[in-house]
């Protein structure tokens, strides 16, 4: 399913999804998830950007930014209340409800249907380990957020009780866990009794046994792909030395979220990690279907370069079978300073400067550019962030430096969308509202924004833009 067929609620198939699909490419979040699909960024996407540095939150995206690691726990469990409507001394309470728990006289059952809100929300981290990876979230949750149900599971006496806690994790009822191993296992419905069943790595469910008042052995779990379907894991399932069967699913990694959607998604993101690539905030920012939360460490603007094809997976492959792969030697700069790698030629958009672009078109307003900075008659930057009084920002395509004066540039490649040409005016009116920039032509000599359009029909005028920058900055 695609991000845009996923947030408009549809299954892919039929005209009422096709209908939903324009509005669904307007919505916050899938905007912030196509900044990072490896596509030219349409004028008015990086609008996105802005709302994590101003106050205000959206329905469907919020940001939050943490610091330190003891940050970082305040926020999980803020953000977790906040978004089940809940406060600490009742927060237990409503996570056990939000995943299927059902309430009766003081106490909360998980009875058979209760697997099918275990995807109802998800903890999502680049990491499994380190203090912002998935174990020392589950870690966070079962020690807080589970802390009643633990202890209770730990006592043993006569009357109701529930299976002891079970393997590292300290697994018991009411958990959310994943499945860690493709296998096949026997499952029980009260239709059918017992038949052959089968378990995917990566399935997500709850912990709906045993209980009772006699000897319990068996840790019962109801996955959200097989809806009141039992399956059952012996302690020996749990054994620390050899390979388990399940772990705690309250935070999972990104990785093992490929394929999956969540109702809501909470985005852990540390600032510096070498597993943060572009394919991987895709994938993240992918999951939900109603929200995302992006809890990132410093400003969120320091992930934008994970934009560039220099932290692609994909374009650090070398794919070619039949000869030897054509690979470039390119370097970046982020706070660790100048870091290089080897990517794919044909994968890449590179001007003879070394920048990295989005399109074709670019590389040719970026060459004709360079050859006058050699020149020194102008300097110019790609895509540098460019600030508003009211703490926003926008991406320009180009920022270009003259004699005292800044133009900036935008290269509108796709005026055949309506889409895209909507989302151009919302940009354009920021130019001219905040900024007070105006586009330049030959009727308004003073403007300082420099506007290029292009369709599928008409393709790019690179000669009509040679003159152009010759006739401006020459």
């Amino acid at each position: 399913m695609t991000v845009s067929r996923r947030q408009a609620g549809g299954t892919g198939d039929g005209d009422e999804t096709s209908r939903k699909l324009v509005p669904a490419l307007s919505l916050p979040d899938v905007q912030l998830g196509n900044l990072f699909a490896g596509k030219p960024l349409p004028p008015g996407e990086d609008a996105i950007v802005s709302q994590a540095a101003t106050p205000g939150d959206s329905e469907r995206l919020r940001f939050r930014e943490w610091t330190s690691p003891a940050d970082l726990r305040e926020l999980i469990i803020d953000v977790l209340s906040q978004e089940l409507g809940s406060d600490r001394s009742t927060l237990e309470h409503d996570v056990e409800l939000s995943l299927g728990g059902f309430e009766k006289d003081g106490r909360i059952y998980f009875n058979a249907g209760c697997g099918k809100t275990a995807e109802a929300w998800q903890i999502l981290s680049a990491h499994r380990n380190m203090a912002s990876g998935s174990a020392e979230i589950n870690r966070l949750i079962k020690s807080t957020v589970r802390a009643e149900r633990l202890a209770a599971a730990q006592r043993r006496g006569r009357g109701w009780k529930m299976i002891p806690p079970r393997g590292s994790d300290q697994i018991t009822y009411g958990d959310k866990v994943m499945c860690l191993r493709n296998h096949s296992r026997k499952r029980w419905n009260r239709e059918d009794g017992q038949q052959n069943g089968y378990l995917a790595n990566g399935e997500v469910g709850i912990v709906n046994g045993d209980t009772g008042s006699g000897k319990l052995y068996w840790t019962k779990v109801e996955f959200a792909s097989q809806p009141r379907e039992s399956y059952s894991f012996k302690p020996g399932d749990f054994a620390e030395e050899g390979s388990q069967y399940l772990e705690l699913a309250y935070a999972v990694t990104v990785h093992k979220a490929q394929g999956s959607e969540f109702g809501t998604v909470i985005l852990v993101l540390p600032q510096h990690s070498n597993l943060l690539t572009r394919e991987m905030l895709y994938t993240a920012l992918t999951r939900q279907k109603n929200r995302v939360w992006v809890l990132h460490q410093g400003a969120f603007s320091h992930y934008l370069k994970l934009r560039s094809d220099f932290f692609s997976e994909t374009a650090r492959r070398c794919t070619n079978l039949f000869g030897q792969p054509d690979m470039r030697h390119l370097s970046v700069q982020d706070a660790k300073g100048v870091r290089w790698g080897w990517l794919a030629e044909k994968l890449v958009h590179t001007t003879r400067r070394g920048d990295m672009v989005s399109s074709k078109s670019e590389i040719i307003i970026a060459d004709a550019l360079f050859e006058l900075e050699n020149a020194g008659k102008i300097r110019y930057a790609f895509e540098r962030p460019l600030s508003d009084s009211k703490g926003g920002y926008r991406l320009p395509d180009f920022t270009i430096e003259k004699d005292q004066e800044t133009w900036y540039w935008e290269h509108c490649g796709m005026m055949d969308s309506a889409e895209y040409v909507s989302r151009w005016k919302q940009k354009l009116d920021w130019y001219e509202n905040e900024l007070k920039v105006t586009v330049w032509s030959a009727d308004n000599p003073a403007g300082r924004l420099i506007v290029t359009e292009e369709t599928r029909a008409s393709g790019f005028d690179s000669n009509g833009t040679h003159q152009l920058i010759e006739k401006l900055f020459g």
